[in-house]
């Protein structure tokens, strides 16, 4: 069909401006296109972006997480075994200081029953001189007393050929047979026992010593053999009133009375009893206490009182043994406190001969 002509010539005229526009269409929407498409890709791009920047704080997040797990428990491990250390250092600590404790306390504990046990015995001596009725016992009673205070120490007695040993305590001394004040170790203590102007006695220690104590006990050693002497007096003295007002009394025949040889031998037999019987209640007072309240002082001390007992007849002479039994006597008044009950069933009395 061909076209009108003006028509024709219309479109002629109308195909430049639309091809213009047309194109000018065109280049709009690829530039519209194209800015869309820009934008669709940074958007991409950005929410990739924000993608990876979440998922990275995630991670970091989670590890960081997971090192503060592994640095709480790293540390609260190594916190629980510093505490642990240092617990099981202070539990050995105290028990260690515990220990010690324990050990200074048995320690002073032992020093303090040894130093009541020393001033003990001193204040028991000064008590017990006050009973003594003979120097023997009186001496041993000082042996005892002084033991706390000096390492070693002996006791003489006066004899005409001098001071001559008599008993010593402390083996790892050897003291001279006989003694001087001249002859005595420099060292040593000495100290001589006087009584009315004459030596009787004299202590001997050895180093160490308390000299102070030991001059206390020897004053007191001193007064009590002197009270002893004075014991002995009276009683010789008296001993010949009390004879003749029984002569009085009983008409006692001539053959009766003693001589002055005699009456030494029975001074002698009753000192040489309670020198016995003395020893008996020094080294068995528990014994002695119990015995005397339990009336049976001889069956305790059967063994001891027969040894004595025997002693004193092998030492006493016939003639004074078949008058009169000091050894019962000196058992009834040292041991027994004046009463004979005391002695006991087992005890069998005095035995004359």
């Amino acid at each position: 069909m061909e076209l009108n002509p003006a028509v024709d010539r219309l479109l002629k005229s109308l195909a430049a401006p639309l091809a213009n526009e047309l194109k000018n269409i065109l280049e709009e929407a690829r530039t519209s296109l194209e800015a869309e498409i820009q934008q669709r890709i940074q958007k991409a791009v950005s929410d990739a972006a924000a993608s990876a920047q979440s998922s990275a704080t995630q991670q970091i997040e989670v590890a960081v997480a997971e090192a503060q797990e592994a640095v709480r428990k790293e540390v609260t491990e190594e916190l629980s075994a510093r505490a642990e250390g240092e617990l099981q250092a202070a539990t050995s600590r105290m028990k260690e200081e515990a220990r010690v404790a324990a050990e200074r306390w048995a320690s002073e504990k032992y020093t303090l029953t040894i130093e009541a046990q020393r001033w003990k015995q001193f204040g028991e001596f000064h008590s017990q001189i006050l009973e003594v009725t003979n120097q023997g016992e009186a001496l041993t009673g000082f042996l005892r007393a002084v033991e706390g205070f000096a390492e070693a120490c002996a006791v003489y007695v006066s004899k005409p050929e001098g001071l001559t040993l008599w008993r010593s305590r402390g083996d790892a001394v050897k003291f001279p047979a006989a003694i001087t004040a001249e002859t005595a170790n420099p060292q040593y203590y000495f100290a001589p026992v006087v009584l009315r102007a004459k030596t009787v006695a004299a202590i001997v220690a050895a180093p160490d010593f308390d000299r102070p104590v030991l001059d206390r006990l020897v004053a007191v050693l001193a007064r009590g053999i002197e009270g002893i002497a004075s014991q002995i007096k009276a009683t010789r003295a008296a001993a010949p009133q009390a004879q003749a007002g029984s002569s009085r009394a009983a008409a006692r025949s001539a053959e009766n009375l003693l001589s002055d040889e005699e009456e030494q031998l029975h001074v002698e037999a009753c000192k040489h009893a309670r020198l016995l019987i003395s020893e008996i209640k020094l080294y068995h007072e528990t014994e002695v206490r119990d015995g005397r309240v339990n009336s049976d002082l001889y069956e305790r001390l059967r063994a001891d009182i027969d040894k004595a007992r025997a002693a004193y007849r092998h030492k006493v002479a016939e003639s004074v043994a078949s008058r009169r039994d000091y050894f019962h006597e000196e058992l009834v008044r040292i041991l027994a406190v004046n009463d004979p009950t005391r002695l006991g069933t087992a005890y069998l009395g005095p035995m004359l001969s």
